[in-house]
């Protein structure tokens, strides 16, 4: 009986052999399909950039702070002010974003929209801070060079709108 012997190299190349059609059809087959699947994905790239927000240092009995609210509300804003229509029709204009469709240009908007992501940086748990140290932005489109670019877009449109300096009291 063959179940009570011990199998050697040799038993071993004779099952492989009479089962090899197991192994290498489904191995081609599965190999194949993964490549006509992965030629179909649409290529996509990610860019991200981080912005800072950093709370006034200067006393309050010095300089009367410009901004008024809780920096946690303020971030709020600023990402509504990101994904504003306001903010991303100029950007769909400059780089011709979604100009294969012939839809109108609040469906592009939108369409941007859900390529753009704002997420806040936690932080971190020794400080005991209270309020949200900064957030990223990340852009995820079919090319990298734009991605970066809307993102770098984005980035610098948000320094110039949030990032003030302090008006400097008269004496």
């Amino acid at each position: 009986m063959l179940g009570h012997r011990q199998l050697k190299m040799d038993d071993y190349l004779r099952i492989v052999r009479r089962r090899l059609w197991l192994l290498v059809i489904p191995t081609l087959v599965v190999g194949i399909a993964t490549y006509f699947v992965a030629m179909r994905i649409p290529d996509r790239y990610t860019s991200q950039t981080l912005v800072l927000v950093q709370e006034q240092t200067v006393p309050d009995s010095i300089v009367k702070s410009a901004t008024s609210g809780e920096l946690n509300q303020r971030l709020a804003s600023m990402q509504e002010q990101i994904l504003s229509r306001n903010s991303l029709e100029p950007l769909v204009r400059r780089y011709d974003l979604l100009s294969d469709s012939a839809s109108p240009m609040e469906d592009k908007v939108d369409e941007l929209r859900k390529d753009i992501v704002v997420t806040p940086v936690m932080p971190m748990a020794e400080t005991r801070a209270n309020s949200l140290p900064g957030f990223f932005i990340t852009a995820t489109l079919s090319t990298a060079s734009v991605a970066q670019r809307v993102c770098s877009d984005i980035h610098i449109n948000v320094c110039r709108k949030r990032l003030r300096k302090p008006a400097i009291p008269s004496r």
